[in-house]
């Protein structure tokens, strides 16, 4: 696995917003051509860094954790420590959700440019050394704090020596919310086996 993959995430500008809704619509505005969605998600999971992680306990019941995402594409490594709990339910059931957004921090008055995704997908622990290497690339990419020298240094150590491990995390399906089309926007995005977007649809309630 070479980290030349590092360069394959999409760059290009996130396409026109669609006109905003009237009050006669009951569901938001729908871009029928997905590859813009799933720009715009690549552009997203590339920016985020800190976001929530559900896992299922051995009972079935659920627990989430605040922790950190660094996106390769529309696959997402999670590092994490070795005896944490949440890497004893990734073991024992591969099955998460996670929620990574960009906030506006101009509060209520900057809500129009709000991103956000919550994605259901299928964890794997990382055993291989070689995508270890390219896991801790990624997240060297992504992650600020790791711009200093020592941190560096101490993370890729505990990496190599086992003490924080990888769980990529591939993608099943999403909800996409986009204000910067219009308040509110929201589509279901579907996924194949191999990560790639099969289909958007209008997000809405769940048939009885």
């Amino acid at each position: 696995m070479s980290a030349s993959r590092l360069a394959d995430s999409p760059t290009r500008p996130y396409p026109a917003a669609v006109p905003a809704r009237t009050e006669e619509m009951t569901v938001p505005p729908f871009r029928a051509h997905f590859k813009e969605v799933e720009i715009a998600i690549c552009e997203l999971l590339a920016e985020a860094e800190r976001g929530v992680l559900a896992t299922l306990r051995g009972d079935g019941s659920p627990s989430a954790s605040f922790m950190s995402f660094a996106a390769d594409g529309l696959t997402v490594y999670c590092p994490t420590a070795v005896h944490a709990r949440k890497c004893q339910d990734l073991q024992r059931d591969p099955r998460v959700a996670y929620t990574l957004a960009r906030l506006p921090g101009q509060g209520a008055s900057g809500r129009l440019e709000l991103r956000m995704v919550q994605m259901s997908g299928r964890a794997v622990l990382v055993d291989d050394p070689d995508e270890v290497d390219y896991a801790l690339a990624v997240c060297a990419r992504q992650f600020r704090w790791l711009a200093s020298g020592s941190k560096r240094a101490g993370f890729e150590r505990d990496a190599r020596e086992g003490r924080v491990v990888f769980f990529k995390v591939h993608p099943v399906q999403a909800l996409w919310n986009d204000n910067r089309d219009s308040a509110a926007w929201r589509v279901l995005v579907n996924f194949s086996p191999d990560g790639q977007v099969t289909g958007v649809m209008p997000y809405g309630p769940r048939p009885a």
